[in-house]
């Protein structure tokens, strides 16, 4: 296993910035392995943190290139001969790679970027453990 350093960190947490994935930068050349990687990650305070920033600046890089993306097939569909094949190949490309850079970011960043859950309860509940025990005995012994 190689030993971290604060230059082996930062050049990791660039490649990070740039959208690499852990695999990608494990094949590098003086890179170490994912395993290692991860190791490092749990070990040092300070690299998880930078790893952490890293992650953050790519998930704005992507939100900025989301925007221009969106922006650009809005003005090239605006433009283009609506029966031409190709505008519809091309919103459709488009379209997918919104999605799946919308995906990464909501599972990188689930609070910020994630669909919103929420489950609600109002009133008591009256239920003892005791006898909710007893109630799925019961129902067992029935079959």
């Amino acid at each position: 296993m190689s030993e971290y350093t604060p230059e082996l960190g930062e050049a990791i947490c660039e490649q990070v910035m740039d959208g690499a994935s852990l695999e990608t930068i494990a094949v590098l050349p003086g890179m170490p392995s994912k395993r290692t990687i991860l190791r490092w990650l749990a070990a040092n305070k300070d690299f998880e943190q930078m790893f952490f920033l890293a992650k953050r600046a790519w998930v704005t890089d992507e939100e900025h290139a989301l925007d221009a993306m969106t922006q650009e097939a809005i003005d090239w569909a605006k433009s283009a001969d609506p029966k031409e094949t190709a505008v519809s190949a091309v919103v459709n490309a488009y379209n997918n790679r919104a999605q799946h850079i919308k995906w990464k970011m909501a599972t990188l960043y689930r609070e910020r970027y994630g669909e919103k859950v929420g489950l609600e309860h109002s009133g008591e509940v009256n239920i003892s453990l005791a006898d909710a025990i007893s109630k799925a005995r019961k129902r067992r012994d029935e079959c």
